[in-house]
């Protein structure tokens, strides 16, 4: 997972979005969804703990409709991805199923 190298850190969201080279989409999706300009530049120090114990898993919606969620701090060691032509894409890994379940909307993506 990408953030827990910032554990105890001073940085800001701005700082964060630069610092992982979000695309400008990326920047103004986070930049949208910001309370405000001083919330947008306002320092903080990083606790990975607390983030971690916040969010526990993590989700990537694939541009076939497909969502793929492992634990957050297991995800980069569970999900093979590669880049091609400058995107990440998801590799498809053969995997039993464990455990399967139908949702009414998909969580905290769109």
């Amino acid at each position: 997972m990408l953030l827990p190298r910032y554990a105890g850190r001073p940085l800001s969201i701005e700082s964060i979005v630069n610092d992982l080279q979000f695309s400008p989409e990326a920047t103004a999706a986070v930049r949208q969804n910001v309370a405000n300009s001083l919330s947008w530049t306002e320092t903080f120090v990083f606790d990975a703990t607390v983030f971690s114990n916040t969010f526990r898993y993590r989700s990537v919606l694939l541009e076939n409709g497909a969502m793929v969620s492992a634990d957050a701090a297991k995800f980069d060691d569970v999900i093979e991805t590669e880049t091609e032509g400058g995107n990440t894409v998801f590799k498809t890994k053969r995997s039993k199923i464990v455990n399967e379940k139908i949702v009414k909307q998909r969580s905290g993506l769109i």
